[in-house]
């Protein structure tokens, strides 16, 4: 049996709550210490913390076998595939059927447990195949690499070796 996913191309936002950092932008810091599976971790939480009860209620009502085993099938099925700290641009697998939800908590998220972050993820696009998920990704990296350019200090050179970098560590996700 084939699974079928969809793939949520999102940006994260961090604000640090106890102390400022360098990475300051308009009280908007790089999470360069967050990692993917933090990442991964606080959308779980926020999936339990949003649809609890009504996703287990509304599993029941569509799918009487499968009411026990839909937190599960998210969790096994869903993943961080790629996720920049640098520019807090990521992908997040998720199966089909859950994808409204696993937007909805998402974006209703509102702070990073483990790394005591406030944050905000916007998801700037959601794709059917990782193809287009990885090329949407690279177009959105790239525009927020070049915005951040005079922050980051960087000459021409070396923002065209950042931007092929990053190309290509998204290309090298695979499903």
């Amino acid at each position: 049996m084939r699974f079928k996913n969809r793939y949520l191309c999102f940006q994260l936002t961090a604000e640090q709550r106890h102390r400022r950092d360098s990475n300051v932008a308009g009280g908007l810091v790089v999470a360069e210490h967050v990692t993917a599976a933090a990442v991964a971790q606080a959308v779980r939480i926020a999936v339990a913390e949003e649809f609890g009860d009504f996703g287990t209620g509304l599993s029941m009502a569509t799918h009487a076998i499968t009411c026990c085993y839909r937190n599960v099938y998210f969790a096994q099925n869903s993943q961080v595939k790629y996720f920049s700290p640098l520019t807090g641009v990521g992908i997040l697998r998720v199966p089909r059927d859950l994808a409204r939800e696993v937007w909805a908590a998402i974006v209703l998220l509102s702070e990073l447990h483990s790394m005591n972050l406030n944050c905000r993820i916007s998801v700037f696009h959601i794709a059917g195949t990782i193809k287009h998920a990885q090329i949407s990704t690279i177009r959105h990296d790239k525009c927020i690499l070049i915005t951040m350019r005079s922050r980051l200090r960087l000459d021409d050179s070396k923002l065209e070796l950042l931007i092929k970098k990053s190309a290509s560590a998204i290309n090298a996700v695979e499903s």
